[in-house]
């Protein structure tokens, strides 16, 4: 994609059981917003980026897990407390973004290492 200046590498850190909202924003090398009227997006955890299995997690504009604003080329990543409650407390992986143009292929965006970090405070 000629808008992508370098791709960049995000490793997430999350604290286990909590649910967490991420922005990722999608902008021209001069900083301005690019418009993803009518686009989709997935993203997936998984331990290896080859792995055969289902992913741990799969965040879509479907199933919730993905919202997008538009007009500011926001994508939203919803990472629930049930979905990281769900790993182990040492569970170390590797998550991707990609985005889905209306009439053209899906193209990466970001991704990066994933890790779960054991919280503290046992919430009931």
């Amino acid at each position: 994609m000629d808008n992508i200046c370098d791709e960049i590498q995000v490793p997430l850190c999350i604290k286990k059981g909590s649910h967490y909202i991420i922005p990722v924003y999608y902008k021209t090398c001069d900083k301005v917003a690019i418009d993803l009227t009518g686009y989709s997006a997935q993203c997936q955890v998984r331990r290896t980026p080859d792995a055969d299995d289902d992913a741990d997690i799969t965040l879509t504009v479907a199933n919730g897990g993905i919202t997008i604003d538009e007009t500011l080329g926001i994508v939203y990543l919803i990472f629930t407390s049930a979905s990281t409650l769900a790993l182990d407390s040492d569970y170390v992986g590797t998550w991707d973004l990609f985005l889905v143009p209306p009439s053209a292929l899906a193209f990466y965006l970001t991704g990066g290492e994933f890790k779960i970090i054991p919280s503290t405070t046992k919430v009931s």
